[in-house]
């Protein structure tokens, strides 16, 4: 397992929640008969030594590092080198990750490929139709994204382009309606994992409902204990299939393998109509994370995961 969170901006608690976390893994893949080495990383230099000490012939990578020089967004640097020096690793490949950092280029992928995504403007266009919530064009989660990115008029935009650069953001149809998360996983065949549905009760007072930044990842945030994930339980069996058939075109059409996650949301005509928001190639790998929710439910235990990801990367 390669990974980098000894380096990642993890405060004290989250360390420890992780190293309860490896040893659960490790515990689990010793039961079936798996060795499992832990290799924490900084920067390429790192990876170059500790991988030059194994067989590349002998082992898969489960790869957990999101950074390099503890630069966001510089996971592809570390999938290059595995692609170049013909390592076997798990989860999404060099393309899908740099992809995952286009927004506007992610979304006009899948609407070439037939699956719904809200509309995206350019945040100097004349013809942008409000509400829209306005998102950094190369990020990706919810990152740079909080109650203020949502604009009802054009006044609120004039304000906002007074601050940010118009060049690297957009604005993109605010889509009103409920949220689901769904994760996906394989490779010849892929499978839509148990779904799940966000609930905002943090949020009941305020028109506008999202999963920020601020929700995600500070504890101090007052959506960060109200705002949360839970198995979506009696859908509409025709909306089931829609979110499911949704998940897995968009799966497709962006050439994932191993697994990943999307946000959708479903508005448009009588509030049917599912369409993706966001796409998390590797998405986070932490017990309290969507995936890994998805996977206990459908009867995985951690070791199990790593393994089948692994097996994935073996089977391509």
């Amino acid at each position: 397992m390669i990974s980098d969170f000894v380096d990642s901006g993890y405060d004290k608690k989250d360390l420890e929640e992780e190293k309860i976390f490896l040893s659960d893994v490790e515990n689990d893949l010793k039961k079936m008969g798996i060795e499992f080495s832990l290799i924490e990383i900084k920067n390429i230099e790192d990876l170059k030594s500790s991988l030059a000490k194994f067989d590349k012939e002998k082992i898969v990578i489960f790869n957990w590092a999101e950074e390099l020089y503890n630069k966001p967004n510089t996971g592809y640097v570390i999938t290059r080198y595995f692609d170049d020096n013909e390592y076997k690793y798990s989860g999404a490949s060099t393309e899908n990750l740099i992809l995952a950092n286009d927004r506007m280029l992610f979304s006009s992928k899948l609407e070439r490929n037939g699956v719904k995504v809200p509309s995206q403007y350019e945040l100097t266009d004349e013809k942008i139709k409000f509400p829209v919530i306005v998102k950094a064009k190369h990020e990706h989660g919810s990152y740079g994204i909080s109650l203020k990115s949502i604009l009802t008029n054009k006044v609120g935009l004039e304000e906002l382009l007074k601050t940010i650069d118009p060049d690297k953001c957009y604005g993109e149809q605010f889509i009103e309606g409920d949220e689901y998360t769904i994760s996906v996983w394989g490779h010849k065949n892929p499978e839509v994992l148990p779904i799940f549905v966000i609930k905002f009760e943090s949020n009941r007072n305020e028109k506008f409902k999202i999963i920020d930044y601020g929700s995600k990842w500070d504890r101090r945030n007052k959506g960060y204990e109200g705002i949360y994930s839970d198995i979506a339980e009696g859908i509409e069996k025709g909306l089931e299939e829609r979110l499911k058939d949704t998940a897995l075109k968009a799966y497709k059409a962006t050439k994932c393998k191993g697994f990943a996650r999307f946000e959708i949301r479903v508005g448009g005509v009588e509030n049917e109509v599912p369409y993706i928001i966001d796409f998390n190639p590797n998405p986070n790998f932490r017990p309290d994370s969507a995936f890994l929710k998805s996977t206990s439910a459908a009867g995985y235990n951690y070791g199990q995961v790593v393994a089948r990801l692994c097996q994935f990367a073996l089977d391509e």
